[in-house]
């Protein structure tokens, strides 16, 4: 839940600085065995996606390889 909610509140340029901050705890959450979280890990994608299309699609390829 924190993680939706620092990309949805932070101005997009922090969001960006913090970018290789969060790519650990966005794949995390993706990967995660709770519905809930994995719910809210995608919302947080797709907002990260409008920020910063050319990170968050790594993010998306590493988790889609790895299942």
């Amino acid at each position: 839940m924190f993680l939706f909610e620092i990309v949805t509140i932070c101005p997009d340029d922090v969001i960006l600085s913090l970018a290789s901050v969060l790519k650990p705890y966005m794949k995390h959450c993706l990967q995660n065995p709770n519905g809930d979280c994995r719910a809210l890990g995608r919302k947080a994608l797709l907002v990260w996606q409008q920020i910063d299309p050319q990170s968050s699609e790594r993010v998306f390829h590493s988790i889609e390889q790895a299942m």
